[in-house]
């Protein structure tokens, strides 16, 4: 898969953002690879796992909005892997939400 890497911002739900060097697939590159021709009619579901007291969490978005928005499945920032609390070993990022 061709990788990409790029200095995006992502903005947390405590609403301070943070530019940062992003690096993965584009989550387009995964979708055309795949064949799928509508889009605009698919959502992603994401599972994601906190703290004991955040407990395990699903977040829903329509494919074509994460698409439009250049949207990255992520395995490392800053030249590092993703963290544990960043959703290692990888984690769909659609900037256009908070993380």
């Amino acid at each position: 898969m061709p990788q990409v890497e790029e200095s995006r911002r992502m903005v947390c739900v405590c609403n301070w953002s943070i530019r940062r060097t992003w690096a993965g697939v584009l989550l387009s590159n995964i979708i055309e690879m795949e064949g799928v021709s509508e889009p605009d009619k698919y959502y992603l579901k994401q599972t994601s796992i906190g703290t004991k007291e955040k407990g395990v969490y699903e977040s829903t978005i329509p494919l074509a909005d994460a698409l439009s928005r250049r949207a990255l499945i992520i395995h490392s920032v800053d030249g590092e892997a993703l963290p544990i609390e960043l959703g290692y070993p990888l984690r769909l990022y659609d900037f256009g939400l908070y993380g």
